[in-house]
């Protein structure tokens, strides 16, 4: 599974970042996440755009989940290339609630 830095990520997008939303969640009780499914699953619940793509991250130094949702298209070789705009990231603790949500352009 592909891994980030969540510290990162948090430290670039602050709130009052435009695409940022670091609040008013659908995800705010715990359901702890045992796996990628349940994670892309539990992400699923915030998702606010149509979207036929997923790519999951986790950071183990801090238990985050990052779920990406976006547009993805194949190019004239077949490969999976994510279209621009309509991308939307997902970010949850192990107990399964959202801390960040960003909106991508």
């Amino acid at each position: 599974m592909a891994t980030f830095s969540y510290e990162q990520d948090a430290a670039e997008y602050q709130d009052g970042t435009p695409g940022v939303n670091p609040n008013a969640f659908v995800n705010v009780d715990a359901s702890p996440i045992k796996d990628q499914l349940e994670a892309v699953e539990r992400a699923e619940k915030e998702c606010t755009i149509e979207y036929n793509a997923t790519s999951e991250y986790y950071d183990s130094e801090t238990e985050m989940w990052r779920i990406d949702f976006y547009t993805a298209e194949r190019d004239e070789n077949g490969r999976l290339i994510a279209l621009l705009g309509n991308s939307q990231s997902v970010y949850l603790n192990s107990d399964g609630i959202t801390q960040l949500i960003v909106y991508g352009e």
